[in-house]
């Protein structure tokens, strides 16, 4: 007799069960790995925008590096270097700026001068293109710019002893010897500047603080800030350079002094404008078109003036006590 094998019953319901859940677990796999991906994006998108910063900054400084190198190469030739700007050497600030933004992987777009020629401002682009399908971003190019400057030494002279007849030079006592062995030397800071290792280490290359965009001053607008508005404008720029604690007093002691933060303070004798006071005031159209109303404008040409004069705004507040009338 045939022997008979029962298969069990069709679980019905646990097979469409089964059938129902497949594609729900389908899509919520595609849904993270999407999401990881999009993480993913966002994080080589990011980096790529930090490299090309990094490639901006280099590119700035190298552009001003070309600024100083033609000084240095005044001052070998026997020439005073401190007319040496922008001017001098353009073609070589531009091809310094391109070769330090490609070491870093991005293309020069755009370069300009400001200030007396001694600031420049570099715009830059990655090599590469952007990934991602965020609005905008795919396939697109990251773009920075920085801005670095050149500040040259203070307290040089050209040593000239050429006028003291001979009674003069044989009363001299050793420093004065000394002085008469570098006679028509470049003195800067209190050394004769023999070697040009000397004399570039005396220059000091620095990228200029990024500002964060300000709309407005304690809810006032820019365009109609009154002076205590103006004022904390001013110390918040001021700390972008570092310059808080006693600096920002100095700062804000000389600015009371010259307009009381004043933007719109015009000096009816002389014709100096606005919160620095600048002289002639169409210098400062060199910060920004929008000179003669916008207090930012006013409070970033004047930092910078200070900074290239002064080295400091208690080196300027010092200067300007010393003065009479006051004038910085």
């Amino acid at each position: 007799m045939a022997s008979v094998v029962k298969l069990p019953a069709r679980n019905r319901d646990g097979g469409e069960e089964g059938q129902v859940f497949m594609p729900v677990i389908f899509t919520a796999i595609v849904g993270i790995l999407a999401i990881t991906m999009l993480i993913l994006q966002l994080g080589r998108a990011g980096d790529l925008r930090t490299r090309t910063q990094t490639a901006a900054d280099a590119a700035a400084l190298g552009a001003v590096a070309a600024i100083r190198d033609a000084a240095l190469a005044f001052q070998a030739e026997g020439l005073m270097p401190y007319g040496t700007r922008y001017e001098s050497a353009p073609d070589a600030v531009w091809e310094r700026a391109r070769e330090y933004a490609r070491r870093n992987g991005a293309v020069l777009e755009d370069l300009q001068a400001s200030g007396i020629g001694r600031t420049i401002t570099v715009s830059v682009r990655s090599q590469e293109r952007q990934g991602g399908s965020l609005s905008g971003a795919r396939n697109s190019y990251a773009r920075a710019k920085a801005t670095a400057k050149v500040f040259f030494p203070g307290d040089c002279y050209v040593n000239d002893t050429g006028n003291l007849d001979e009674s003069e030079r044989g009363g001299r006592g050793e420093a004065e010897r000394a002085r008469e062995e570098h006679d028509g030397a470049l003195i800067c800071n209190g050394q004769a500047v023999t070697d040009q290792g000397l004399f570039a280490s005396l220059f000091q290359l620095r990228l200029l603080p990024r500002p964060e965009p300000v709309l407005s001053v304690a809810g006032i607008p820019l365009g109609g800030a009154s002076n205590g508005a103006n004022q904390e404008l001013g110390r918040r720029m001021a700390a972008q350079w570092g310059w808080t604690g006693a600096e920002w007093e100095c700062l804000n002691n000389l600015w009371i002094g010259e307009s009381r933060w004043n933007h719109l303070a015009r000096n009816d004798d002389s014709g100096a404008y606005g919160i620095p006071q600048a002289l002639p005031a169409e210098k400062m159209r060199s910060a920004g078109a929008d000179w003669l109303t916008n207090p930012a404008t006013q409070i970033a040409w004047g930092l910078d003036y200070i900074a290239s004069r002064y080295g400091t705004p208690c080196g300027a507040w010092q200067f300007w006590l010393s003065q009479s009338p006051h004038w910085y």
